[in-house]
């Protein structure tokens, strides 16, 4: 019986135990922001590419139009 008190009293420490609570805290919201950014790339990829094409194109022909005309 010595071993359920202990276990109690250890389960009951435990629960009190707020040390680690932060830190849990800052990963879920650091998870939570990380799947935010990666379904803003994933909705904004096919854009990006577009663009990153260009500059692609721009960077090896500069003899190209690169520059688009001001309004």
């Amino acid at each position: 019986m010595a071993g359920m008190a202990w276990l109690g009293r250890w389960l009951g420490r435990l629960r009190r135990d707020e040390s680690g609570q932060t830190m849990v805290e800052y990963g879920l919201i650091i998870g939570v922001v990380a799947l935010i950014v990666a379904g803003a790339l994933f909705t904004l990829s096919g854009g990006l590419k577009g663009v990153f094409g260009q500059v692609s194109s721009c960077v090896s022909s500069p003899e190209s139009s690169c520059v688009s005309p001001s309004p």
